[in-house]
């Protein structure tokens, strides 16, 4: 299959293929463009570099990596019809796909015609959505995060998994993640910029990786009220008395 064809020469058939131009297309007459030396270093460096894969990967150690990439998606199901085309040869490097699959099914009991367990990246986490169609919880019992489908529809088939990092300005999501939510709500928080230092709306915490409770917990900035010895907090929502 995928490893054979690292293994195989290019069938060089066209590295003495010429391009014809000249007098009816308006050029100078010079003549043929030979692309025969690219293509011979195209053969080149795929047979030396495929000479090299033999060596320092085996079968079952590539397959096993194979099987990994292929997984990242729900449900790949059987191979599509560019991967099954009855009008290529032996050659080509899909010609043995069938006994690809047949070998992973053997050796690793995982049959990718019917699909397979889906791997989801841990450094990379989930891609963020404003409508994710999952949701996130860490277990402190199973000291692991659980990921469930949300909504009726689930994850659809070919759907990328998206969750939500969370309600935060464009402003955050940029410098933080690298990209922007792309619904507008960055012009809403432009337009309004001039007005955060103004009331003082601690903007910049959102940009910190310290806990609410952290950042505002005391000395105002939105601290809860303390209970002073002798006497208790005031109540926000009564009036006090001159």
């Amino acid at each position: 299959g995928e490893y054979d064809a690292l293994r195989r020469r290019y069938d060089a058939t066209s590295s003495s293929s010429h391009y014809e131009y000249g007098d009816d297309e308006g050029g100078d007459g010079i003549g043929d463009v030979d692309v025969g030396e690219e293509d011979d270093g195209e053969e080149e460096g795929e047979d030396r570099g495929g000479g090299d894969f033999a060596e320092l990967i085996p079968p079952d150690e590539y397959a096993s990596m194979r099987i990994h990439v292929m997984s990242r998606s729900f449900g790949p199901g059987p191979p599509g019809p560019e991967e099954r085309d009855d009008r290529v040869d032996d050659s080509a490097p899909y010609a043995n796909l069938e006994k690809e699959l047949d070998y992973y099914r053997t050796v690793a009991n995982v049959d990718l015609r019917k699909g397979c367990r889906s791997m989801s990246p841990i450094l990379d986490s989930w891609d963020h959505h404003s409508r994710p169609n999952a949701v996130w919880t860490y277990d402190p019992a199973r000291r692991a995060f659980v990921v469930r489908a949300d909504g009726k529809d689930g994850v659809r088939k070919n759907h990328d998994v998206a969750v939500s990092y969370g309600r935060y300005t464009d402003t955050h999501l940029f410098s933080k993640f690298g990209f922007v939510n792309g619904d507008g709500s960055g012009m809403t928080e432009a337009s309004v910029a001039s007005l955060h230092r103004l009331q003082d709306l601690g903007a910049g915490a959102q940009f910190s990786y310290l806990p609410f409770e952290v950042l505002h917990g005391g000395g105002g900035g939105g601290g809860k009220p303390t209970e002073k010895e002798g006497g208790s907090a005031p109540n926000p929502g009564s009036r006090t008395e001159g």
